[in-house]
Parts: structure tokens; sequence; C-alpha cells
């Protein structure tokens, strides 16, 4: 499965929101279109760590890099990048 398509997952299945996989644009606002609130933020932090075997630094998560699915998945795949570029977790 893809990042976008596994966070969608999470967003679906861990978090609850009330729209299918399939309707969840990568522009649509987590916060403000799909109802996210600052628990499930942290419950979807700390699922991309597990998921995707990243570390995500504080100034990453008080980014915009949380705001959509986009720009999540562009985050992971920064971090998932420099992990395989180390050689380990990133």
């Amino acid at each position: 499965m893809s990042i976008e398509g596994t966070i969608k997952g999470i967003l679906v299945e861990d978090l609850n929101v009330d729209h299918a996989p399939q309707d969840i644009t990568g522009t649509l606002s987590i916060r403000d279109d799909l109802g996210v609130d600052s628990l499930g933020f942290e419950e979807l932090r700390a699922r991309c760590e597990e998921e995707f075997k990243v570390n995500i630094s504080e100034e990453d998560y008080g980014s915009d890099a949380f705001a959509t699915v986009q720009a999540l998945t562009a985050l992971i795949l920064r971090l998932t990048s420099t992990a395989a570029a180390s050689g380990g977790q990133a």
C-alpha cells in the first residue's frame, strides 16, 4: 500500500474519520475537513511513527506537515528517505 493509502487507512480505521478512504483527497484539511482533534493528531503521529518506522520531531509535528494528507505524505517520504540514507531510523 502507498504511504498516502496507509495514512488514509489510519485516519479511517484508527481515528474513525467519517469518510471512505477513496473520498479523502490529498488536499482536505485533516483538522477542518476530516474533523481530527488534538488527541487524534497525537494518535496519528504515533501510528505514523509506528507504521513507517520514523521519528517525527516536535518541529515537524508543529509544522504544516500535518495539515493535509498530501503534506503528511511528503513528510513521511522525507523521513523515510533520510532513514534509508542513514541506514537507520529517522
